[in-house]
């Protein structure tokens, strides 16, 4: 048995199809930063919408550095795949503030009738800047867990000319309270101009709640 079968069986519980098995002390394995659609025409521009993608970092691989020891590393070998955001955050209830929020897409095309599940394992790790102040003014020791909002995965899925939309996430706090509860996108009975907080015009249609905007959820 080589090392990846052991470390795969040793810490997953795949189904019986595995289409893709990430270890990124390899490389990257096809995961990529989501870039913007140069779409707008006459001049190849970035088409007017609330999907800013051009303020989402770029997906890199980390040796997992922390601040004074040096490299912790992954749990195999030297790298993981980082989604870094900047110390940047708006309201809830908000849109997201430019480059509160990190993305990483990879793109599969397979054929498989006749199946019915999908399953998605992964070990992951999060950490933050200082941000708790004492009463003078001055960074308290120790990295905060309300300090990350939430983190989730969606999937845009096509076949047969049809395009599905499909989103799931972990909000860990809201607005500064911790909830750690899991929430599916779910359709939205709004206005395309609603949808997109009075935005005239945007690409993205109404239908789906937008899980990244935080705005329609229970309690939200």
């Amino acid at each position: 048995m080589s090392v990846n079968e052991i470390l795969l069986k040793s810490r997953f519980q795949p189904l019986q199809r595995i289409l893709a098995y990430d270890v990124f002390n390899t490389g990257f394995n096809g995961w990529m930063t989501l870039l913007p659609n140069f779409t707008e025409y006459p001049d190849f521009d970035v088409p007017r919408t609330l999907v800013n993608k051009d303020q989402w970092p770029p997906v890199m691989l980390s040796s997992a550095t922390y601040r004074y020891p040096g490299s912790h590393g992954a749990m195999s070998g030297t790298f993981s795949l980082k989604l870094s955001t900047r110390p940047v955050h708006s309201a809830y209830e908000d849109i997201p503030a430019p480059g509160s929020m990190g993305h990483a897409i990879k793109r599969l095309s397979f054929y498989r009738p006749g199946s019915r599940f999908l399953q998605i394992e992964c070990w992951f790790s999060y950490t933050a800047e200082q941000d708790t102040l004492d009463e003078e003014g001055t960074l308290q020791p120790g990295l905060h867990e309300k300090s990350i909002r939430a983190f989730g995965m969606g999937f845009d899925i096509q076949e047969r000319g049809e395009r599905y939309q499909v989103g799931v996430r972990h909000l860990n706090c809201f607005n500064g309270n911790l909830v750690q509860r899991w929430e599916i996108e779910n359709s939205a009975e709004v206005t395309d101009k609603e949808w997109a907080f009075g935005l005239e015009g945007d690409w993205c249609k109404r239908g789906i709640d937008p899980w990244w905007f935080g705005r329609r959820y229970p309690d939200g």
